[in-house]
């Protein structure tokens, strides 16, 4: 099975025992990296048994679930990224459009004044 589950757990698996091992070939030892190497060992071991539940202690029916979850999840992404796509090159093509054709009157116009007074704001007044 190929789901994100299982995917992320047996990365979690690999991760977890290569920083083990490399603590483990270390020379000096530090009650620090003994600590670190427990609870990666324990890391290991709940995502062994979580692994393990998902292919063996599952239900056809729960197994199934998790497939059609993962395959959702798959499609909403790919989805996603399909109307970003579309979104770009409508917004670039009303861009190409519209570059060739703006004029001046189009624009639009900045303002003639701007305000140079300052606004005391309540972050001001608790410094004081």
């Amino acid at each position: 099975m190929k789901t994100n589950k299982v995917m992320e757990l047996r990365n979690t698996i690999k991760d977890c025992l290569v920083c083990a091992l490399a603590l483990h070939s270390e020379p000096d030892v530090s009650s620090a990296d003994v600590n670190l190497h427990v609870r990666l060992i324990r890391q290991v071991t709940a995502a062994c048994y979580e692994l393990h539940s998902v292919f063996f202690e599952y239900s056809p029916h729960e197994k199934m679930n998790l497939i059609s979850l993962d395959r959702e999840k798959l499609l909403s992404v790919e989805k996603a990224k399909m109307n970003l796509k579309r979104l770009k090159e409508k917004s670039d093509d009303e861009s190409s459009k519209n570059g060739s054709m703006t004029t001046s009157k189009d624009k639009p116009k900045r303002p003639s004044t701007l305000s140079l007074t300052k606004r005391e704001s309540p972050l001001d007044r608790s410094w004081r």
